[in-house]
């Protein structure tokens, strides 16, 4: 999905822009949420969230943990 977020935080009614953002919920009982930054630049961290949800499936880490990216703009 996306988010709409102000180009320029000073004027919030102003321009927006589209990030992309991905979020792999937790497949048990959720105990928080991880933040995916692949650092980098031209690095997606929506591509990085689905690749890690794919990897940790059946990890803990899933189990109990969101998995969220969102690009930077």
């Amino acid at each position: 999905g996306t988010v709409a977020v102000p180009i320029d935080y000073a004027k919030p009614e102003g321009a927006q822009a589209q990030l992309a953002v991905l979020k792999v919920p937790a497949s048990g009982s959720r105990i928080g949420v991880l933040v995916v930054n692949p650092g980098g630049p031209g690095a997606s961290a929506v591509d990085t969230v689905a690749s890690m949800g794919a990897a940790l499936a059946d990890t803990d880490i899933l189990r109990h943990f969101d998995l969220v990216g969102i690009d930077p703009r």
